[in-house]
């Protein structure tokens, strides 16, 4: 990340108007450099993990200038820098070639993690950082109602 950031800022002093082929440029990286705005420096507290496919984890360097299309969704489920908890469940999506697939996680899940992935998470956040559950009273007794018959305690 410290040579994605510090070559996009120096093509961008330079005024070379060209994209390097020296790494990929999203869409929405092409935007910002044409609007001319820098990257801030390197920040390793932006760095967190990322589930990738079902069983690895990668690192993810969570700026947004350089998450392609982040949506307020991201925000909300995960903090501005995406590295709150959360509860996730990701699920295959609309579109996707393969037999339904779940996955859970505690942090950020990609849209290709399992193939056109949609994620439903346990809280959202305000924008003042607040923790709102979401999950309401009404969604929680249909799930009792419905699976309570199958629950039993772990000690049997």
């Amino acid at each position: 990340m410290k040579f994605i950031i510090s070559t996009y800022n120096m093509l961008l002093d330079e005024s070379k108007g060209a994209f390097t082929n020296l790494f990929k440029w999203s869409a929405g990286l092409k935007a910002h450099y044409a609007g001319g705005r820098k990257l801030a420096t390197f920040n390793s507290s932006l760095v967190v993990d990322f589930p990738y496919r079902p069983f690895g984890k990668q690192l993810y360097y969570a700026e947004r200038m350089l998450s392609d299309r982040p949506t307020g969704d991201h925000a909300a489920l995960q903090g501005e820098k995406f590295n709150w908890a959360n509860v996730c469940i990701g699920v295959s999506g609309v579109g996707s070639s393969k037999a339904f697939t779940a996955i859970a996680a505690t942090g950020l899940i990609g849209f290709d993690t399992i193939e056109q992935t949609q994620v439903f998470a346990l809280d959202r956040y305000g924008s003042d950082g607040t923790r709102h559950v979401n999950l309401t009273d009404w969604g929680l007794a249909q799930f009792t109602t419905h699976y309570a018959p199958l629950l039993t305690s772990p000690q049997g």
